[in-house]
């Protein structure tokens, strides 16, 4: 009995283990390792969005002149 429960708990972690083989220059692999060290919220993401959009908001309404 208490064999059959080693054996199982021995599967169960196996399981759980996350595994990835991460290649150099794949872009999913570097998304999913990105991913996996990202903890908490994202705020450096979302800052460089919105910066993204209010400068392209800037060019729509004409807040940024278009001369160079």
């Amino acid at each position: 009995m208490a064999e059959e429960d080693r054996e199982c708990n021995n599967i169960r972690e196996s399981l759980l283990k996350k595994e990835y083989y991460y290649y150099p220059n794949c872009p999913g692999c570097k998304v999913e390792r990105y991913k996996d060290l990202q903890q908490g919220f994202p705020v450096l993401d979302l800052l460089r969005l919105w910066i993204i959009v209010l400068a392209t908001d800037c060019k729509i309404f004409g807040l940024v002149s278009y001369s160079i």
